[in-house]
């Protein structure tokens, strides 16, 4: 588990450094500076938590770099455009296979930072172990930006994006702390509350989604009168709740996966 946390963080700090909280890549400067900083990353914490062997590291930081590569370069607004979902399966599908080889490769944690661990203030977190804090740790910075980034490309495959992103502000900030409030909840083993706080999104999100359709009907009006270019239409309701019942729905399953492997 040590390797999937370690690749979450590198492409999770990568993806906060080169495109923000909002998990853009605007150019492909930005895509360059994420794949720097992914190996940076992975780089530092392979020789600092773990004692992988050279065939191990070469494998995960190639596994990392290709990965931030591929998941930066096919966020650009050129491919973006043509096929977003290509994004998605370019960082899951990695992450995946990793993930499944993790006891395949031979990558223990390194004696120093065990010491450390144990040494530290908080005996519940050193009671968690280098490898599930590490996943713990890396799953929580991937739900910031990179989560963010999954869940536009998601959106703008169903097409429901670029019409609807402006309608609900601030979901670039809701979504984060939403993500990491059910993460944390259900990693505690309370999954009411982690339900609580996705019902309390949908009440309170409920007016901001009604204003947002600019009161347009849900059924025709049966006046003859002639109808506006569709243009000119004010968007309607169920575009701007599928927007928000697709971006809710993938944010929290990209909350709950990493509680299923940490609970394997």
């Amino acid at each position: 588990m040590i390797i999937v946390g370690l690749a979450l963080l590198a492409i999770g700090v990568a993806d906060l450094c080169a495109g923000g909280l909002g998990g853009e890549i605007a150019n492909a400067r930005k895509a360059v500076l994420a794949i720097a900083t992914a190996l940076i990353t992975a780089t530092i914490g392979l020789c600092t938590l773990t004692t992988a062997e050279p065939m191990t590291a070469v494998i995960v930081l190639f596994m990392v770099t290709t990965t931030s590569l591929a998941w930066s370069l096919l966020r650009l607004p050129r491919f973006r455009a043509k096929c977003p979902w290509l994004a998605v399966v370019a960082l899951v599908a990695p992450l995946g296979l990793l993930a499944a080889s993790s006891g395949v490769l031979n990558a223990t944690a390194a004696a120093s930072a065990m010491s450390w661990l144990a040494d530290l203030p908080f005996p519940s977190i050193a009671r968690l172990g280098l490898d599930r804090l590490s996943l713990t740790v890396g799953a929580a910075v991937a739900l910031l930006a990179t989560a963010n980034g999954v869940v536009r490309a998601v959106l703008a495959t169903a097409g429901t994006l670029e019409q609807s992103e402006n309608r609900l502000r601030g979901g670039r900030l809701i979504g984060p702390l939403e993500r990491l409030m059910i993460f944390g909840l259900a990693l505690a083993g309370d999954p009411t509350a982690a339900a609580l706080v996705i019902s309390a999104k949908s009440i309170l999100r409920f007016p901001e989604i009604s204003r947002a359709a600019g009161g347009a009907p849900i059924a025709p009006p049966e006046s003859p009168s002639p109808q506006p270019k569709l243009s000119e239409q004010p968007l309607a309701v169920d575009a701007v709740t599928e927007y928000f019942l697709l971006g809710s729905l993938t944010s929290w399953m990209l909350a709950l996966a990493p509680v299923l492997l940490l609970h394997r």
